[in-house]
């Protein structure tokens, strides 16, 4: 079948008629910038108040205001605590969100912070990871998340889990002392969580595995106090480790009630269950900036690994950009 298409006669426009055109189309696009520029101001504002938890400006809970002590981020502190503290052991920071917005003199000067990048990885990252994250994707950046966002230093939110002890190869403890982040650490195994609630006074704390779909279910957990010990049916390295059980549900839910769903930074290392982890993420209910997920080589002994593949293809479909081999710890 061929498909013709049908002679139509040539228009004809006077240039005085093509320039008053051409001018309405100029002003009708002005027209339309200014107003997609009022929409993403207006988006700006809005989002601003779901970054942060304990964020110095108020919002507005069932019509009622709620002052920086009062809130965690959209949900007050009395509700924290009522669905959080006998659930998942949950503990919010000792400091309100304006009292972390300056780096600790520690870290040294800022935008480099060498001193900080000088520490061990008992201190701070294992392999670097906290300054290839940090100088690839905030550094002399400004977050619009931040209440400040006119300075050079970014503002943000972080996550990480497992936490292990909080510092020990802690991949977050330079965006918590000295960019002032707020954060969330989440570590399932109790003796790792009582060194977290030490070490991380400024982060809210959660104790539960983030693998289950569902809420109030139960996983069975490696009992063995080493960084990032994991879930037992994944776990390689502990085979022969006495198992207990921890309380298990879903990340999105809690990313919601602590930062709003806008999280700038999420490390993830769970010991084989990253692919359980990011299987209870609802991407269209959050906006995580940058999300690195570590796997170790000795879950991928053949050199074919399904797991990264799976995490690949999770992310892919979730529309971020893979930034692969940025590091590779042997």
């Amino acid at each position: 079948m061929q498909i013709k298409a049908r002679s139509v006669s040539p228009i004809r426009i006077s240039s005085r008629r093509l320039f008053i055109c051409v001018l309405m189309l100029i002003c009708l696009a002005i027209l339309l910038l200014v107003s997609r520029l009022q929409q993403l101001s207006a988006s700006t504002s809005q989002s601003d108040g779901l970054r942060s938890p304990l964020k110095s400006s108020g919002l507005r809970q069932n019509g009622q205001h709620v002052s920086d002590e009062q809130k965690v981020s959209s949900i007050s502190k009395e509700q924290f605590n009522e669905k959080y503290a006998a659930k998942y052991k949950g503990l919010l920071p000792t400091s309100s969100s304006s009292e972390r917005r300056n780096p600790d003199p520690s870290c040294g000067h800022p935008p480099d912070f060498f001193d900080f990048f000088r520490l061990p990885k008992s201190q701070r990252s294992r392999f670097h990871e906290d300054k290839i994250i940090y100088d690839t994707f905030f550094k002399n950046m400004a977050l619009p998340s931040s209440p400040e966002y006119e300075s050079p230093m970014p503002k943000g939110t972080y996550v990480e889990l497992g936490a292990f002890d909080g510092r020990e190869e802690s991949n977050t403890m330079f965006f918590d002392r000295c960019l002032g982040w707020d954060g969330l650490l989440i570590e399932a195994q109790s003796q790792s969580y009582e060194k977290v609630i030490e070490n991380r006074p400024n982060a809210v704390k959660l104790s539960y595995s983030p693998t289950c779909k569902e809420e109030d279910q139960v996983a069975s957990f490696y009992d063995y106090p080493l960084s990032n010990n994991g879930i037992e049916d994944v776990a390689l390295s502990y085979k022969g480790k006495s198992a207990i059980k921890v309380p298990c549900g879903p990340l999105t839910s809690v990313l919601l009630d602590v930062f709003g769903g806008a999280v700038s930074f999420l490390s993830l290392d769970v010991e084989g269950a990253e692919s359980m982890v990011l299987d209870t993420v609802d991407f269209t209910k959050l906006r995580i900036d940058i999300v690195m997920v570590e796997v170790q080589n000795t879950h991928c002994p053949t050199g074919n690994c399904p797991q990264v593949h799976q995490i690949r293809k999770t992310m892919a479909l979730a529309n971020y950009v893979l930034f692969a081999e940025m590091l590779e710890a042997r």
